[in-house]
């Protein structure tokens, strides 16, 4: 190789060697910029007034990790921060624990509280199911599981919606007095909020409606058949359905039942009492 040569090597290696000094020296930049940012983010969350990015926190580590001791923690952060719903996951939190400790279900009847206060609507259902079951050191006592209910309905919580319903179905002598139709109306608004069991007493009430009603032209799925030589048994009391009677459910496990024989259930379960299967 030639003096010529040999420089323009030299010069080419001298480059080289520039540009990967200027990209290592770029990319540790980058690097630091980076860990300098993350721990920005940490020390950010610690010092922020806001509960929102911890409560987004806890809910991740809750749900996509698994982890709920630290969304425990970052809960309790949250909540001290002023975040209502923060005071409902905790109290969740604490309550499915609460079996194992008196102080837990205390605490978390606190957060219910608390929640409650700021207009959390869930929280309501939960403070009634525990003043329903006595509690939290406290006694049983439907009156104040109403209070909760009526007060979680108004704010449109499908769980209040569908026990309010149930106080108003059946009446409570000296605390709340029966009304069917104002029953029907918390159902239907429910159920049209998806809640399961309201939907099945809606079903219920179509069917009740359908099979009772003097103008309805068809009250049963099918009737039972004249020409069958064996009578058609209930399959509750076991006592033949006549075949002008008009009142009985046919369903479709092709058991049938007098409507006074199976309404009960019916209500309750939405399954055929003989199989079980789905009506």
């Amino acid at each position: 190789m030639g003096r010529t040569g040999s420089q323009t090597f030299f010069t080419f290696c001298l480059v080289f060697a520039q540009f990967a000094g200027m990209l290592c020296s770029q990319t540790a930049s980058s690097e630091g910029s980076v860990s300098s940012s993350e721990e920005y983010s940490d020390s950010e969350l610690e010092e922020t007034e806001d509960p929102a990015p911890l409560l987004r926190l806890a809910k991740h580590l809750q749900h996509e990790l698994k982890d709920t001791e630290n969304a425990r923690s970052f809960y309790r952060q949250a909540a001290m921060r002023g975040s209502y719903e923060a005071h409902l996951e905790l109290g969740i939190l604490l309550s499915a624990e609460s079996m194992e400790s008196q102080k837990d279900e205390e605490t978390a009847l606190f957060h219910f509280q608390s929640a409650a206060r700021g207009r959390v609507p869930r929280a309501h259902y939960f403070l009634g199911k525990f003043y329903l079951e006595g509690r939290g050191g406290f006694r049983a006592s439907q009156k104040l599981a109403l209070h909760q209910f009526q007060a979680g309905a108004d704010l449109g919580d499908p769980d209040c919606l569908y026990f309010l319903a149930r106080f108003l179905e059946l009446g409570r002598p000296g605390l709340i007095e029966k009304d069917g139709s104002k029953a029907k109306e918390l159902f239907k608004r429910a159920a049209d909020a998806g809640h399961p069991d309201a939907i099945q007493r809606m079903r219920f009430f179509a069917v009740q409606n359908r099979l009772l009603d003097p103008k309805s032209s068809q009250r049963s799925e099918a009737t039972p058949s004249s020409e069958n030589t064996n009578a058609v048994e209930c399959a509750v009391c076991l006592e033949p359905i006549q075949t002008q009677e008009r009142n009985f459910l046919a369903t479709k496990c092709k058991h049938q039942y007098h409507w006074e024989c199976v309404k009960e259930w019916w209500r309750e379960h939405g399954t055929c009492p003989h199989c079980r299967a789905p009506i």
